[in-house]
Parts: C-alpha cells; sequence; structure tokens
C-alpha cells in the first residue's frame, strides 16, 4: 500500500466519524471493514454500514489501535487540531494503514488535499480538547468560502462571461456573517 486510493467526498463541514465514512462508496466501506477483520452485511444500505463502522472504527480506535494512533497523533504540529492541508500525497503517504482502516481521512479540495482526523479519533487517543481550535476553525471556514465563491465564479462566466469580484464582494457579506475584504475575495477568485 504504497498509493493513497481513498479520497472522501463529503460536502459538508461536518468532520465526523460517520459522515467522513459516508463521503466513501459503499465498496469503498465495505473494504474498510474487511481491513478491520469486521464483518457487514453487503445487503445493508450505505448509510447503515457508515454508522456501523463508526462504531467499529471508534472501538478499534480505543483499544487495539490506541497506541500507534497516540503516537502519529502526537507527531502532527498540533495535536488539538484535526484538520491539516497538504499539497501532496506523498507527503502522507506512510499514514495510508490508517487511511485504509477509517482512521485517517483524505480529501481533495482546491488544489490541495485535507487530511482529517476525526474527532472521534482525537478523542480516542486523548489528544482532543472539547474546544475545536481556532485555526481549524479557519481552515474550515477557508475552504467554504473558497468552494462557495469559486462556484459562484463558474456559474456567473457561464452565464455572463465574466466575474466582478465587487459583485460577489456584495453578495457574500449580504448572506454570511464572516464578512470577507474585496482583497480576500479577488484572492479566492485567483485560486
Amino acid at each position: 500500500m504504497d498509493k493513497i486510493t481513498k479520497l472522501t467526498k463529503i460536502t459538508n463541514v461536518n468532520y465526523g466519524l460517520e459522515n467522513l465514512l459516508m463521503g466513501y462508496t459503499k465498496t469503498q466501506q465495505l473494504e474498510i471493514a474487511d481491513s478491520l477483520n469486521s464483518s457487514v452485511p453487503k445487503s445493508w444500505k450505505k448509510s447503515k454500514v457508515a454508522k456501523e463502522l463508526a462504531e467499529i472504527i471508534e472501538e478499534q480506535a480505543q483499544t487495539v489501535y490506541q497506541e500507534i494512533l497516540e503516537d502519529v497523533i502526537g507527531r502532527f504540529p498540533s495535536q488539538e487540531q484535526s484538520i491539516y492541508v497538504v499539497k501532496s500525497l506523498e507527503s502522507i503517504v506512510g499514514l495510508n494503514p490508517l487511511i485504509e482502516k477509517g482512521f485517517i481521512f483524505v480529501q481533495y479540495v482546491n488544489e490541495s488535499y485535507m487530511l482529517i482526523i476525526p474527532e472521534e479519533i482525537l478523542k480516542a487517543a486523548g489528544m482532543h480538547n472539547e474546544l475545536v481550535s481556532e485555526e481549524t476553525k479557519s481552515v474550515q471556514s477557508d475552504f467554504h468560502a473558497a468552494d462557495i465563491i469559486h462556484k459562484w465564479k463558474e456559474n456567473l462566466l457561464a452565464i455572463y462571461g465574466t466575474v466582478s469580484a465587487k459583485h460577489l464582494h456584495a453578495v457574500w457579506n449580504r448572506h454570511y456573517a464572516e464578512q470577507l475584504s474585496i482583497d480576500e475575495i479577488k484572492e479566492l477568485l485567483s485560486n
């Protein structure tokens, strides 16, 4: 397993274990169950498989894999942070066994990869503080804003053939509590 092949495809910023598992196909979920030596009926719906898998993963994170997870998570810059941005998969290929087992997740967003450690895993490894760090909130918020601005940009280009940063600035600040400056909008548009 020298290549990371499991990328979750979640569409919201809920980084709970069950939601992250829902970002996988049912086939990928069943592969994770097999890698954990657990039997999950193939006839179950994807959501039921995800729920069962979340329980299995959390249990194994607290028992069989606890020391490994403590060691691995202890090597990260902040043990309370649940999201890290990496530019390439090569930099995290050593984590692939934990990714394949559903302890850590990777999502491709805006030409970067987000390495996501579910809160349940941080708790199981004894690394979780009940408060999500401000840095994690900032990363989540930045990806959320970037995704929305990027979609708006695509829609405006498709409809009008042009994009106005000033217009997007006004629309964003009218609809979202987190205000963005015109320069931040321009930066997001340039990505």
